[in-house]
């Protein structure tokens, strides 16, 4: 503790006698290797200052995590976003949540009417937890104090049926009449009853492509362009969530399904953005496995397509622990895993420092904390090269499980 207050004193002097940026660098225990105070989103930004470089000119960063319902996660993430928001202009949040629920959350960061508690029951019931509700609480406040320079909130997941009714909605803005086949067999999708039922959803959805396709500049007259953007993207979520359903959920081919959701859900991240609010740098939160920048454990995953879309403007920032707890009903309470001491957050932990920020380029590391190109384990049993998969990570050493809302928190 003496030598820990005593760089913190250090820090402070410094920081005073030198105020270019002496006391940031006071937090680096090694290169590219950052001191991180706590996950408390009321602390000071001072240690969270590497994320200058991390982020850098990026567009997009996704925050992740290892496993859900894990409140250190939450915690950190809330206080990665405000940095990003105070410090660096961020002024989007994406969610792994079925993007129409998600629209009770986005209209409550925009109003404050109602309560936090209520607007975020839409998305998963990983997500209901009290960091959570916080997070959108101080959205909204955050509004209420800048109405000229808003923040905004919006979900990205396409498992919902929802986008069926609105795509058939859509159609006939445009012209369709009602007892249309197409309309009709729109009916056959998302059911994953029967091999007919799911060719005639996809030949339905090929055959509607095709109609907007053909008919684009008609349709922009008659209605808008953001219109026909809206029916493509009801469109890509159905068709997403269809092969999703029939592959993955229906035991076929995980691998495809699982792609066919993430590269649904890369679509609509980007898209609701390129609506709604063009020029806002955005935040992501989805699970380590999706964000990162290729494959993982098989399928191609969000974080891939989103990589290949905005390429050096998207980053990502992977979340691990040495220990993590959860609370989620079916799954487990309690310790959920504790890393190996071999693997990535045991070596971390063997620095002794509870909060980590790490930056995998490792500037001026000779050698760099981990070799170049070598495979690592990480996130409790994945065997890859971390600087290929993230650009930096967040590391806690003992994250504890969250504080749900939608259910009575468990006890271990």
């Amino acid at each position: 503790m003496r030598g820990r207050r005593f760089q913190q004193v250090a820090a402070l002097v410094l920081g005073l006698a030198c105020p270019w940026g002496f006391a940031a660098a006071a937090t680096e225990i090694e290169p590219g290797i950052h001191r991180v105070e706590g996950i408390d989103e009321t602390l000071p930004h001072d240690d969270l200052a590497a994320l200058d470089k991390i982020v850098g000119k990026a567009e997009l960063v996704a925050l992740g995590e290892s496993v859900h319902t894990v409140g250190g996660y939450y915690q950190a993430k809330f206080r990665i976003f405000k940095y990003l928001v105070e410090e660096l202009g961020f002024r989007a949040f994406g969610f792994e949540s079925p993007w129409i629920a998600a629209e009770s959350a986005a209209a409550y960061v925009q109003d404050c009417q109602g309560s936090a508690r209520n607007a975020i029951q839409g998305l998963f019931g990983v997500w209901e937890s009290h960091s959570v509700r916080d997070l959108v609480q101080w959205m909204c406040e955050w509004n209420m104090d800048h109405p000229d320079d808003r923040v905004h909130f919006y979900g990205f997941d396409i498992q919902q049926g929802g986008d069926v009714f609105r795509l058939r909605s859509r159609l006939v803005e445009f012209g369709l009449e009602e007892n249309d086949p197409r309309l009709a067999d729109l009916s056959s999708c998302l059911r994953n009853r029967s091999q007919r039922e799911h060719d005639t959803c996809l030949d339905t959805l090929d055959e509607i492509d095709d109609y907007l396709d053909r008919n684009a500049r008609g349709i922009v007259r008659r209605t808008s362009e953001e219109a026909l953007a809206w029916a493509r993207l009801h469109a890509v979520v159905v068709r997403s969530y269809e092969d999703k359903l029939w592959y993955g959920d229906g035991n076929r081919d995980f691998n495809r399904g699982f792609a066919a959701r993430d590269a649904g859900m890369a679509y609509v991240a980007a898209e609701i953005r390129r609506l709604r609010f063009p020029e806002a740098r955005t935040a992501l939160w989805a699970h380590n496995g999706h964000i990162a920048k290729g494959r993982i454990f098989g399928p191609d995953v969000m974080g891939g397509f989103l990589k290949k879309a905005f390429k050096r403007k998207y980053r990502v920032i992977g979340l691990v622990a040495y220990q993590t707890s959860i609370d989620w009903p079916g799954v487990g309470c309690g310790l959920w895993s504790t890393a190996s001491d071999h693997s990535v957050e045991g070596r971390l932990r063997a620095l002794g420092e509870p909060y980590l920020l790490v930056d995998l380029k490792f500037p001026g590391g000779n050698p760099p904390f981990l070799e170049p190109g070598r495979k690592y384990e990480i996130n409790s049993g994945w065997q890859i090269v971390p600087k290929k998969r993230f650009d930096a990570l967040f590391y806690l050493e003992n994250a504890e499980k969250m504080r749900p809302l939608a259910w009575t928190p468990c006890t271990p």
